[in-house]
């Protein structure tokens, strides 16, 4: 028997995306840029994406706080 003969077709592998990873300001959680649940907001020219709409919100009541150098 031909060994050959009993091989699967192999498929070729999709290249890999990666999707961009932001931090979100207020937790420090790692989300998915673009694609988070808290969505986004901006301030002082910058975009910032939150894990969570409740994050999202304490950094639009003072994105200031979120923002400042440490």
């Amino acid at each position: 028997m031909d060994p050959q003969q009993n091989e699967q077709p192999v498929e070729p592998q999709r290249p890999r995306i990666e999707t961009p990873k932001s931090k979100d300001p207020v937790c420090g959680m790692e989300v998915e840029g673009g694609r988070a649940k808290g969505g986004s907001s901006s301030f002082g020219g910058q975009s910032y994406d939150f894990c969570s709409d409740e994050c999202r919100q304490k950094f639009e009541d003072n994105p200031g706080a979120y923002t400042a150098p440490h």
